[in-house]
């Protein structure tokens, strides 16, 4: 880990807070669709429902899109579905 954050995380845990996410976004930060397979083995459904939860806490527009399978990539390619919110979201964001 030292790699990525460029000091020993397991000697100083604290300055690990500098990049949690929230503490790095504001209420300026950008429209965000969030888009989350239900059974996602690295980040735990409530996980992502409290972030998004959080996110418009704070005056961020947020929308969570979960899809019933999918890891990564495969997340979009196999919920067509997904990729049309996507296409919608950005068409109401970006105009």
């Amino acid at each position: 880990m030292s790699e990525v954050f460029g000091f020993d995380v397991s000697q100083d845990t604290s300055r690990l807070k500098n990049f949690m996410l929230t503490k790095n976004i504001t209420a300026d930060y950008p429209p965000t669709l969030i888009v989350q397979a239900k059974n996602d083995r690295l980040v735990p459904l409530p996980q992502v429902e409290q972030f998004d939860n959080y996110l418009k806490g704070i005056g961020v527009k947020s929308e969570l899109y979960l899809v019933e399978n999918g890891h990564s990539i495969q997340l979009i390619r196999d919920n067509p579905d997904a990729l049309e919110k996507i296409v919608s979201f950005l068409d109401k964001y970006l105009k």
